[in-house]
């Protein structure tokens, strides 16, 4: 087989703030050719001198030769596969002060270059995921994979997790707790085909242990296999966002932390189902991508499905306010409310679509927001209140659409235009007096527009608006 090259390096040392390899030092080099365990790992076939930053042979090292070995697909659902839960399992079994464990694979020494410098260039144009968590004893859980297999660095893995301090018992079983819901979603991430949100395993993270959590990955332009450029999930205290830009579009959210206090399970549910009937309303009239609709649906339903694991947990805002009313004014009000905690997102992106001949017969682009704020006023007395619950909807689209199913071509301009524009908002209005509902209404203010342009040589010779305004309002109690 290939000779293999290890570097020893030493386990002890301060790990750098940002947990990257800049500057290695140069330590032994020596050639490791042993046992046909190795072998049965990196391939018996591959010709290229291969290396490694400290003695591997671990579990972590086995994953990381095997995974960059796979040959097909190429995408990171198995360049990642079970590397960030391994990781989070091994920093969780370390007693050492502060815990931490590195490695660095090069799949393809280059023999003209010093060995440091091709260990601290494999994050140069690599897919990166950063995944971090801090507990409410002060440290701070760091963990990091590079993987490069055609950017303009040197192929190969590097992987880092580190702990700022000592952690204890319950630290660490609370960090082994997460390596499941870590690599699920890698996996859903890393798909090339169709991108999934699988966030439930994070965002149910043990509070009573971790005060944040934070995932970030990064793929640069030169890695083709993601469907997107850069994911974020923020989870804390006060807020969570979710961020994704990429080939198909971008997105974000940010959520209150606080859910409405004693909002039930099914009236929830009933509001996140109400939400997502929007959601694929909107899409359906703007014919917006498929995927990337998929992509925010699924996101938004797990975000708000945070709130269901905190209920109850004494979170600050909206919850604490409600209580001042007292819990039987609270039981009057809550069934008027959503019981969500107040949001913001939105998404937008191009898309295309073709007909049953495969051929390019729609393309546009599209615009969507969302969002629900809540605002209570507490008046004189305790028991008066006033409480405004107000959600919004807005919708922007455009598409050019090839008359009688042919090939669209715009530069002939003969084509039909469609331009969507809606606004929509419901708010809820309640008065509360002497520790009861005096009164609740629901307002609703609806405007939607769907222009068509026949072009003919570029000219429009006809155009057909079809707006739907609509405004009106209910009694509730």
């Amino acid at each position: 087989m290939p000779s293999v090259i290890r570097r020893e390096q030493a386990l002890g040392g301060e790990v750098p703030a940002d947990n990257t390899y800049q500057h290695l030092q140069a330590l032994n080099v020596a050639a490791w050719t042993d046992s046909s365990a190795q072998a049965s790992v990196l391939g018996a076939s591959t010709q290229s001198e291969q290396a490694w930053a400290s003695a591997p042979g671990d579990v972590i090292s086995d994953l990381m030769a095997h995974n960059f070995g796979r040959s097909q697909p190429r995408d990171f659902v198995n360049q990642w596969r079970d590397l960030g839960g391994a990781l989070l399992s091994h920093l969780a079994t370390l007693t050492s002060t502060p815990p931490q464990y590195r490695q660095t694979f090069l799949a393809n020494v280059d023999p003209r270059l010093p060995l440091d410098d091709q260990y601290s260039s494999v994050r140069l144009g690599a897919a990166t995921a950063h995944f971090q968590v801090k507990t409410r004893s002060g440290q701070t859980v760091d963990l990091q994979i590079a993987v490069n297999k055609s950017g303009g660095g040197i192929p190969g893995v590097q992987v880092a997790v580190s702990s700022s301090g000592a952690l204890s018992d319950a630290e660490r079983k609370a960090l082994a707790a997460l390596a499941g819901g870590l690599d699920e979603a890698l996996a859903g991430l890393g798909r090339s085909d169709a991108p999934e949100m699988n966030l439930s395993g994070l965002m149910n993270y043990d509070r009573s242990v971790f005060s944040s959590l934070s995932l970030d990955i990064e793929t640069p332009a030169a890695q083709k296999t993601a469907l997107y450029d850069s994911f974020s999930l923020r989870l804390g205290v006060d807020k969570n966002t979710l961020a994704y830009k990429g080939p198909l579009g971008e997105m974000q959210m940010r959520l209150d932390a606080a859910p409405l206090l004693r909002g039930s399970v099914t009236q929830r549910q009933a509001a996140i189902a109400q939400y997502l009937q929007q959601i694929d309303a909107a899409a359906s009239r703007s014919h917006a991508d498929e995927t990337l609709v998929n992509m925010f649906k699924s996101g938004f339903e797990q975000m708000l499905g945070i709130a269901e694991s905190q209920a109850g947990k004494g979170v600050a805002g909206i919850a604490d306010a409600m209580a001042l009313l007292g819990y039987g004014l609270t039981d009057q009000i809550q069934p008027l409310l959503t019981g969500l905690p107040d949001f913001e997102a939105s998404f937008s992106g191009k898309f295309t679509r073709n007909n049953a001949r495969g051929v390019l017969s729609e393309e546009g682009e599209v615009s969507y927001a969302i969002s629900q704020q809540t605002k209570m006023q507490i008046h004189r007395r305790e028991k008066d209140a006033s409480i405004v619950q107000t959600r919004h909807e807005r919708l922007d689209a455009s598409y050019a659409r090839a008359r009688n199913g042919a090939m669209l071509d715009l530069k002939s301009g003969n084509y039909d235009r469609h331009t969507i524009r809606d606004d929509s908002t419901i708010t809820t209005l309640i008065e509360a007096l002497d520790g009861a509902v005096d009164s609740a209404e629901e307002r609703t203010d609806k405007k939607l527009l769907h222009v068509r342009e026949t072009l003919v040589d570029h000219e429009v010779t006809d155009r057909h608006a079809t707006p739907d305004d609509q405004h009106f309002a209910k009694r509730l109690v």
